[in-house]
C-alpha cells in the first residue's frame, strides 16, 4: 500500500511540473482538500486531475502535506512524511517563501552557497578574458633605430617596396595570416597577387602586395584577437605614413584577413577611415576588406563581435565561407559583407577551413578591386547577401 502511494504521489508531482493544462474551476477544490489536510493526489477518490487550474501553472498555488500510509497506521490513519513546496510564486501565498524553502533543505543548497557558486563560476571567464587582453602590452607600437645621429623610423610589419617606391604605388594590397602562420597555401596567393598586379593595365610597379608577419603574436589562441587588431592598427599606420605623402597616388588599400588574420585586416580597415575622416588634406583611397573564413569571436565574451562588426566601415567587403569545418566560429555569414559560400566546391583533399583561401587563390577575382574609375563600387550584389557557389 506504501509502494502504491508513493508511485501515485510521484506520478501525480511529475505531471503537476510539467504543466499539465488543466480546469479553470476547479481551483476551489483543490484549496478545500489541502485545508482537510488531504493530498489530491493521494486520493483514491480523485482520478484526474481536473481540480487543478491554470492558475497552478503560474505558480501562484502554495504547497502541500504529502502523506502515506506507515505500517503503524494501517486502519487507514495517516502519517506526515514531509512538505515540499515544489511551485513558488509571488502572488498571494504568505505560507511559502523561498527563504522557507533554502532553510527547509539541508546540505549544500542554501542561498549563501548559490551564490558562493555562482562567484565562482564567474571567476574563470573574467579572468581568461582579463589574460586574452593582456597580449597587446608586448607589441610595441612602432621603432626607432636609435644608433643613427637622425634617428629613422623602422617600419615593423609594412616595408618599403623593394622594386618601386611610394610615390608610385597606386594599390596597396596587404595581407594578414592565420593562427598558424605564413604556410603554402599564404605563398600560392601572394605569388597570384604578384601575378595579377603584374597583368594589370597600371603593372607591378604601380601595387604594392605584402604579408604582414605576425606568427609570434598569433599563435596563442585566447590573444590572438586582441593582438590582431593591434598588429592591424600598427600596420594601417606605417602604411598611411609612408603612402600618403603629399606626392604620392595611392588610389586604393586592400586589407586580407585569413582566419583570425580578419581582426587585424578589420582593425586596419577602421583605422584608415578614422585617419581620413580626420584629414582633408589627401583624397581617401578606396578601402576594401576580403575575408577568407574570418573568426569571429573576441576574447572569451565577444562570440558575436565578428557578424556585427567585420566590414562595417570598409566601402566594400566580402566574406569566402566555408561551413561544414569543425573550426570554431567560422562558419556563419557575417551581416556586413556580400558573403560566398564556398562549401559544396571544396575538394576533399583540402581541409575546409583552409578552402576558402585556397579558393580565392585560384580565382579569377584573386586581388581584384571592386571599383570603377570614378573610384565607386562596382558590386551589384547587397551587402549581407550570401551567394551559394
Amino acid at each position: 500500500m506504501m509502494m502504491y502511494s508513493t508511485k501515485r504521489t510521484l506520478i501525480a508531482v511529475i505531471k503537476i511540473v510539467i504543466g499539465f493544462r488543466l480546469s479553470t474551476n476547479a481551483l476551489p477544490v483543490y484549496e478545500r482538500f489541502v485545508a482537510h489536510g488531504r493530498c489530491p493526489p493521494c486520493d483514491p477518490s480523485i482520478r484526474d486531475l481536473g481540480f487543478l487550474s491554470n492558475r497552478i501553472q503560474e505558480a501562484t498555488i502554495r504547497s502541500f502535506d504529502f502523506r502515506i500510509r506507515s505500517k503503524s497506521h494501517s486502519m487507514g490513519g495517516r502519517k506526515r512524511f514531509s512538505t515540499l513546496s515544489f511551485l513558488f510564486s509571488s502572488g498571494n501565498n504568505n505560507n511559502v517563501s523561498s527563504n522557507d524553502v533554502f532553510a527547509s533543505v539541508p546540505g549544500w543548497f542554501t542561498r549563501k552557497n548559490f551564490l558562493i557558486a555562482g562567484i565562482f563560476l564567474l571567476i574563470p571567464p573574467i579572468l581568461l578574458e582579463a589574460y586574452s587582453r593582456i597580449g597587446i602590452l608586448s607589441i610595441p607600437s612602432g621603432q626607432r633605430n636609435g644608433n643613427d645621429r637622425a634617428p629613422r623610423r623602422i617600419f615593423s610589419y609594412v616595408p618599403p617596396p623593394k622594386n618601386t617606391d611610394w610615390s608610385h604605388v597606386e594599390h596597396a594590397t596587404i595581407v594578414f595570416h592565420g593562427a598558424g602562420g605564413e604556410d603554402s597555401y599564404t605563398n600560392e596567393l601572394m605569388k597570384r597577387l604578384d601575378a595579377a598586379a603584374e597583368s594589370s593595365s597600371s603593372g607591378l610597379q604601380n601595387h604594392y602586395n605584402h604579408i604582414v608577419d605576425w606568427s609570434q603574436n598569433s599563435a596563442n589562441i585566447l590573444q590572438a584577437s586582441y593582438n590582431g587588431q593591434q598588429i592591424g592598427r600598427i600596420a594601417a599606420r606605417e602604411l598611411l605614413e609612408q603612402a600618403t605623402a603629399p606626392n604620392n597616388s595611392l588610389k586604393t588599400i586592400h586589407f586580407i584577413g585569413i582566419s583570425v588574420g580578419a581582426f587585424s585586416a578589420d582593425a586596419a580597415v577602421n583605422e584608415v577611415k578614422k585617419n581620413f575622416q580626420n584629414s582633408n588634406s589627401i583624397e581617401a583611397p578606396f578601402v576594401q576588406l576580403t575575408l577568407l573564413d574570418p573568426f569571429q569571436q573576441l576574447g572569451i565574451f565577444g562570440v558575436s563581435y565578428g557578424n556585427k562588426t567585420f566590414g562595417k566601415s570598409a566601402d566594400y567587403a566580402q566574406q569566402y565561407l566555408n561551413t561544414d569545418d569543425s573550426v570554431p566560429s567560422t562558419n556563419k555569414p557575417l551581416q556586413n559583407t556580400v558573403c560566398y559560400d564556398v562549401t559544396n566546391l571544396r575538394p576533399e583533399s583540402v581541409f575546409g577551413h583552409d578552402w576558402p583561401l585556397v579558393y580565392y587563390a585560384r580565382s579569377d577575382h584573386c586581388g581584384k578591386i571592386m571599383i570603377n574609375d570614378q573610384g565607386k563600387s562596382i558590386t551589384s550584389v547587397e551587402t549581407g547577401t550570401v551567394v551559394v557557389l
